[in-house]
């Protein structure tokens, strides 16, 4: 089931001359991937080209997918030859030898120490290693707001008037400008520590200040307006919004969700360690509602949450204006600004107004509030009390949405 989580759908068998040869009609997106060796796999083309592919991620099922393209059939290539470049790929895998970033590296940490270049080099050696918690959205950042501001210049190139100018720029997102500040300070002592540069532009810079912290939550007619609002379109990232809104779980853990994470039997969506904030294991119980999204979107082997189930959700950019504005609608008024993260706070807010127990809202949220001794020694999991919080924030939901629900 693992790897039926880890490879993107396709066929299964042997990979041989005989079966390479034999594919024919290729379907889009379609890859005949090797029964023995995981990840190894051939993708014929409708140019008719077969070209021989390892896929493999440096880290756990959050991490982002990477593909070699070996070479092509009977081009030069057969498919042992294919095998034993896939093989080896695999062996640098296990050994902490990412083949993608080494072929990168060779631009990067070479004389051509390109922003643009060295960002990639920064996310896979750095980032996706050392910086768990927040490296997955640090490298987001930098590709996103930093990248096209540098673009090609060298890192030894960059002074401190380049970075302020790009910090103007961020000066509206405060909390856009001072993560993406923070990323690339780390990057830049990190170059310093490589040799791969002699000081900081960002020495004696100030970091943006940090936004203040948000209070913004929906009251139980903005839950009903927006839930209302999610009905009129037809798109995966809906039914999310609407998982969202009854489990209070975070927006991106959601949105990785695969069907292998969903237990069948006790109604439980299980995230293992590797995908959660805290890095803890953590269980959440499925509701009536809640199950009705789960599979409504089944997908056996892709993420659920997905137009296609080979990519999740993430255009949150373009659906989110276009959602408010059917929510003003729904509402008949012209609501406050609301982000999709304020619906994890709308329900810890009315899960309590509901009477549900704080401590149980932080287990059901999985936040981190037992530290120290506390952690070591107070080891209940809150399993009962989380069904019954679920339950009961159902219940609340279909009051408030009536047959809408």
């Amino acid at each position: 089931m693992l790897v039926a989580c880890l490879l993107r759908r396709g066929m299964k068998g042997r990979i041989t001359k005989r079966s390479v040869d034999a594919l024919e009609h290729p379907v889009p997106g379609r890859v005949l991937w090797d029964d023995r060796l995981a990840g190894f796999g051939v993708k014929p083309n409708p140019n008719g080209r077969k070209a021989y592919l390892y896929q493999y991620r440096m880290g756990g099922r959050d991490t982002p997918t990477r593909t070699i393209t070996l070479g092509y059939h009977g081009e030069g290539l057969t498919a042992d030859q294919a095998r034993q470049l896939a093989s080896e790929i695999a062996w640098k895998r296990a050994n902490g030898i990412d083949e993608q970033q080494e072929r990168k590296a060779k631009t990067a940490g070479g004389s051509d120490l390109a922003f643009d270049n060295y960002v990639e080099f920064f996310a896979d050696r750095y980032l996706a290693r050392k910086w768990e918690r927040r490296g997955a959205e640090a490298a987001r950042l930098l590709r996103r707001e930093a990248k096209p501001h540098f673009q090609a210049t060298k890192i030894s190139d960059i002074h401190k008037r380049d970075v302020t100018a790009l910090l103007d720029k961020l000066e509206a997102r405060p909390g856009i400008a001072t993560n993406t500040a923070a990323a690339m300070r780390r990057m830049f002592n990190w170059a310093i520590e490589r040799g791969d540069l002699e000081s900081s532009p960002m020495d004696r810079i100030a970091l943006p200040a940090k936004p203040p912290s948000r209070s913004r939550f929906l009251d139980d007619s903005e839950i009903a307006a927006l839930w209302r609002a999610t009905r009129a379109i037809d798109h995966p990232i809906m039914s999310l919004t609407r998982f969202l809104l009854l489990t209070g779980q975070r927006r991106d853990e959601a949105s990785h969700i695969r069907m292998c994470e969903i237990d069948e039997d006790t109604m439980e969506w299980n995230l293992p360690a590797t995908r959660t904030k805290n890095k803890k294991p953590h269980t959440v119980p499925l509701s009536n509602l809640a199950r009705e999204e789960v599979f409504a979107m089944r997908n056996e082997g892709g993420y659920l949450f997905s137009v296609n189930g080979e990519r999740p959700i993430q255009n949150w950019s373009y659906w989110k204006p276009r959602l408010s504005k059917l929510v003003d609608t729904e509402a008949g008024r012209l609501l406050a600004p609301w982000k999709v993260h304020d619906i994890r706070r709308t329900v810890a807010t009315g899960m309590q107004r509901i009477g549900v127990a704080t401590d149980v809202i932080e287990a059901f949220q999985n936040r981190a509030t037992r530290t120290g001794v506390a952690e070591v020694y107070q080891r209940h999991d809150y399993a009962e009390e989380k069904a019954q919080a679920a339950a009961l924030w159902d219940d609340h939901i279909r009051s408030i949405v009536g047959s809408r629900a």
